[in-house]
């Protein structure tokens, strides 16, 4: 190429010399080579350009040579094509050298061809095509397994476990196992990320997929110790809310048989104050008729109370009545006011049905003969043993 320079710049310089015997004649000499020159030069442009592009495509093939090593390589297939692809990049050296040589000797011109290169480039192609595709599954399947465990799998765990410790009333309690899971799971999905970034970074084709395995792994490794983290504090909390439920309950029982049994006694206090009633001043019986009515509706109260902390779970082997005790002492106190007016009709042992009547209890309900407590007979009250 720069052969044919030379070659142009000669033939101006020999026009010029030799010239004609007028100066149009010399002008016209110089105007013919300077555009020869020019179009010279524009053909040695265009080669020269040729000569850049195979050399670049030489580069690229030598490359992806070397990338489809990597590859073969990060795969573990390295032994299939190793051979294979030496020869190539063999080829190469070789393209690069014969083409050197043809441009030192001026041979490269636009329409200048390497007649290996083409196939070379349609080899490696075919190499690559499949490497990069299977790498890049195996690489994006690390990740693609990855982050539905972090999102299905360990992030539910912490959920439903903040939810469940809610709704048992147990989130303060187990507030530090809590916490500990949390920063667990932040942890794992900052950790996650930042593997994908450095992947993505990495430029060892054998190194990026290590990391992703590994990333991979830890992500599994994580899911195992926060669910089984999660578990263990639910089982835990569940222990403690079944043996809440079970001293609900026992203290349940416990207290409604106290409240039975003081409405036991309170019928028998109530049953002594009608016998009392018989012998009584209206007056007398309103007073403690009235004071009967409170200590009955503070019963009833009881029960609601009770009932309402059952419910809510709220019993254990510590609760009381709170008023039982005083309530029972008044009972005991009417009890003794009443037994000490009805000696006198206490003595009834038994009472024959007049003609003219039937038995009734206090609240009017027919009963047989044989009925026992107080009852009502021919219009009068009487105690029956």
């Amino acid at each position: 190429m720069r052969m044919k320079s030379t070659q142009m710049i000669s033939t101006l310089a020999l026009a010029l010399a030799l010239g004609s015997t007028t100066a149009v004649d010399a002008a016209s000499a110089v105007s013919n080579a300077s555009v020869a020159a020019v179009a010279a030069m524009a053909e040695n442009a265009s080669d020269e350009a040729h000569y850049n592009e195979l050399k670049d495509r030489l580069n690229r093939l030598e490359e992806n040579c070397n990338t489809a090593l990597q590859l073969a390589d990060a795969l573990g297939m390295l032994s299939s094509y190793q051979t294979t692809i030496e020869n190539l990049l063999a080829s190469v050296q070789t393209m690069r050298e014969k083409l050197e040589e043809d441009y030192a000797a001026g041979l490269v011109t636009a329409d200048y061809q390497l007649s290996d290169l083409g196939p070379a480039e349609g080899q490696i192609g075919g190499i690559m095509g499949p490497l990069n595709g299977q790498y890049n599954a195996m690489l994006n399947a690390c990740f693609q397994r990855s982050f539905p465990v972090l999102y299905s799998q360990i992030n539910p765990a912490v959920s439903q476990l903040e939810s469940q410790l809610a709704e048992w009333g147990l989130t303060e309690q187990f507030a530090d196992r809590l916490a500990k899971v949390q920063a667990m799971a932040k942890e794992a999905s900052e950790k996650l990320t930042a593997y994908q970034t450095n992947v993505s970074a990495e430029t060892d084709y054998k190194k990026k997929l290590e990391m992703a395995k590994e990333a991979e792994a830890y992500i599994n490794n994580a899911k195992e110790e926060i669910v089984a983290e999660c578990e263990a504090i639910k089982a835990d909390a569940q222990a403690i809310v079944e043996a809440k439920e079970a001293a609900n309950e026992a203290a349940y029982e416990r207290l409604m048989a106290q409240i039975s049994e003081l409405e036991e006694y309170y019928n028998e206090v109530y049953a002594k104050f009608l016998a009392a009633a018989q012998t009584q001043p209206q007056g007398w019986s309103r007073t403690y008729g009235a004071q009967l009515g409170g200590i009955s509706q503070a019963i009833s109260g009881m029960k609601s109370t009770v009932g309402g902390a059952y419910g809510r779970k709220e019993l254990d082997e510590t609760s009381t009545i709170e008023n039982y005790d005083s309530i029972k002492s008044e009972l005991e106190r009417l009890e003794a006011v009443f037994d000490g007016l009805t000696t006198g009709i206490s003595t009834v042992t038994t009472a024959g049905q007049t003609a003219d009547g039937q038995a009734y209890d206090v609240s009017g309900r027919r009963v047989g003969t044989t009925a026992k407590g107080v009852i009502i007979r021919s219009g009068k009250k009487m105690v029956v043993k």
